[in-house]
């Protein structure tokens, strides 16, 4: 009786809270007890009522044990939500590193090949322009990244000492992306009687290699008094993996540029 009533006033807010049923029993069975000699019927009528008493503890019981699971279910729900959401947001962090980490590499990139050159190459293109003996050469950056420390060497094939001009750079400096600058110095091609063209080894020195270019000069076919010209510019590369009759280690020339005789084509080059 007395934890009856210690635990009555937390049952205010809730009426049927489970104990209830037990304390109301237990007080219907001390009542009872003072009770003398009753009779059949009577004793009939409180077993019913302590049956009643029970069935609706268990009923009240089962109530609680549902709504402790409901709880239970929602609480762990709100658990995996807040798990979920920490993942996605891992997912989201790991994401946008990846793309700063990317940007980043891309900009290094960049900034690498601008330093290094990249695939940029020099080419020597004559000006012949305003006719005569000398012929006027700038050398143009043919890339997107800056070319530095640019150094060129021209051998005349026809002079029988040809090979010693590889000895004898001309310095040019820094060009520019698809920039050029001239060469100070100028060529004064002579034909060849046989093939009636003249011909020129060029070497052309950057930070990022070296490329080598073959230029032919002959009388330009619509201009009298003007040269035409065409050129092939190679690069030098090591095969890494044998191809056919081509060994591994082979050096190879590979084409890079090439442009077609100058009087023969509609555009300047």
């Amino acid at each position: 009786m007395c934890l009856f009533l210690l635990s009555l006033p937390k049952c205010l807010h809730r009426p049927f809270c489970p104990g209830v049923f037990i304390g109301i029993l237990a007080f219907v069975a001390a009542a009872v007890t003072f009770r003398d000699k009753p009779g059949k019927p009577e004793k009939a009528l409180w077993t019913l009522v302590f049956l009643g008493l029970m069935c609706a503890e268990v009923w009240m019981m089962g109530i609680d044990r549902q709504e402790n699971e409901d709880k239970e279910t929602k609480a762990n729900a709100v658990l995996l939500k807040g798990f979920a959401d920490i993942g996605e947001g891992i997912k989201a962090a790991i994401a946008e590193s990846d793309r700063n980490f990317e940007a980043t590499i891309g900009k290094t990139n960049q900034i690498l090949q601008n330093i290094t050159g990249g695939n940029s190459f020099g080419v020597v293109v004559p000006q012949p322009f305003g006719g005569g003996d000398k012929l006027p050469l700038v050398v143009w950056n043919h890339g997107d990244q800056p070319l530095s420390g640019v150094t060129i060497t021209i051998a005349h094939t026809q002079d029988p000492d040809w090979g010693s001009a590889f000895f004898k750079p001309i310095f040019i400096g820094t060009i520019g992306p698809r920039d050029h600058a001239p060469v100070p110095e100028s060529l004064t091609p002579t034909v060849e009687t046989k093939s009636g063209q003249d011909n020129y080894w060029i070497m052309i020195s950057a930070q990022n290699g070296t490329v080598s270019q073959s230029l032919w000069l002959r009388k330009d076919r619509k201009t009298p008094g003007f040269w035409a010209y065409s050129y092939l510019v190679t690069k030098s590369v090591t095969i890494t993996k044998s191809k056919g009759n081509i060994p591994k280690g082979a050096t190879l020339m590979q084409p890079l540029l090439h442009k077609g005789w100058s009087d023969e084509v509609t555009t300047p080059h």
